[in-house]
């Protein structure tokens, strides 16, 4: 990102953050962390793409998300992460894999200000588009709708909560930005390289020309159910143009349902549909995702998900035109602690490949300092 451009993001910080967080009002600074472990097994048991066939993946994912809360409604937040890199998958295609091309990287660093009903955020954000990508639904349950999550983009963002009486309280949340060019779009111990106006893709503009809003809420007179409504602007990448290249477009509806059935049974019901045009910037390559999953808690401790995920990719641009599908059911113990086991089996059908996979999923969360 050139100085300029940080220079503009400087005094978009500056401007957008309302600051009523002054000296008077700044209390104690209070310095915490949140902490995430995750060690993942999955065995290919059976495997229509034979480099797959009946091979072991063992990877790790990590995640530290530091806190400086300044009172006032002031903070300044972060995410570091490690998870194996974009090569990964095509680096050990084939074969039994322990720990292979793990990388710690920063996906966010804000200034966030939170008064009231009243947020506003600037920095390297993870701007929200659905929800479905979110882990908490299985072992698997995110892994198709991670294709159109929006993460560490440059960018400012806002969210509002009002209530409208007895139509119950709602949120309207918007942001605009850019996909990160600065060093902290590359990758330490496996460097995926840093991310420059060449590298092309969706909003890779370095200017503030991309954009999201979503408005979600509750869905009264039915206590749990929740909708959600969103959409997205990635705007055409700023070097390379061509006739491959074009804005990427996207529209959103989903809904939530949470209840208690009885003392020991709880459900969570989520339902999130897509449609995404020029995916990633390429011109006529449009996808579309439906997600359904039901999590049931049995025990407060016990649960058992299941979910499924359609995937249609088609156009003239499409890398490869299929209609994909993901079956996700696991079943898992939440020991208290924040640790937690979840086993179970995952079934694809991707690019007309089937694969048939069984895997464990060991979890620590927890925070410190607070």
């Amino acid at each position: 990102m050139s100085n300029k451009h940080w220079v503009a993001f400087a005094a978009i910080i500056a401007t957008t953050a309302p600051l009523p967080a002054t000296a008077n009002n700044l209390g104690p600074v209070n310095v915490s962390t949140g902490v995430m472990m995750q060690v993942k097994n999955e065995y290919h048991a059976e495997s229509e793409d034979k480099a797959l066939d009946e091979t072991n993946r063992l990877a790790a994912r990590a995640r530290l998300t530091p806190e400086i809360d300044f009172g006032g409604g002031l903070t300044v937040e972060g995410r570091i992460s490690l998870k194996p890199m974009p090569q990964a998958k095509r680096l050990n295609r084939g074969d039994d894999v322990a720990f292979g091309h793990e990388g710690v990287f920063v996906e966010n660093l804000y200034v966030e200000y939170d008064r009231d009903a009243f947020e506003v955020k600037a920095g390297k954000i993870n701007p929200d588009y659905g929800k479905a990508w979110d882990y908490g639904r299985g072992i698997w349950g995110e892994d198709f709708a991670e294709d159109y999550e929006i993460n560490e983009m440059i960018g400012v963002g806002t969210e509002y909560e009002f209530k409208l009486g007895a139509l119950g309280e709602h949120e309207i949340s918007a942001a605009t930005f850019f996909k990160d060019t600065s060093a902290l779009s590359d990758s330490a111990l496996t460097s995926r390289g840093v991310t420059t106006r060449a590298s092309g893709g969706a909003a890779n503009t370095e200017d503030f020309s991309s954009f999201v809003a979503e408005l979600e809420g509750a869905v009264p007179p039915v206590k749990g159910l929740e909708y959600r409504l969103g959409g997205r602007y990635l705007a055409e990448q700023a070097a390379n143009q061509g006739p491959k290249t074009a804005a990427e477009t996207g529209a959103l509806v989903g809904a939530t349902y949470t209840a208690t059935l009885t003392d020991t049974v709880g459900i969570d019901v989520l339902l999130e549909h897509t449609h995404i045009n020029n995916f990633d910037g390429t011109k006529d390559d449009n996808r579309t995702y439906s997600d359904i999953s039901v999590v049931t808690t049995l025990y407060k401790n016990w649960n058992v998900a299941t979910s499924m995920t359609l995937r249609d990719i088609s156009g003239a641009g499409a890398s490869s035109v299929s209609d994909d599908m993901l079956v996700n059911l696991t079943a898992g113990y939440d020991f208290g602690n924040g640790l937690s086991l979840d086993g179970g089996y995952r079934g694809t059908n991707e690019a007309r490949l089937e694969t048939h996979m069984f895997g464990l999923l060991l979890r620590y969360e927890g925070t410190f300092g607070r």
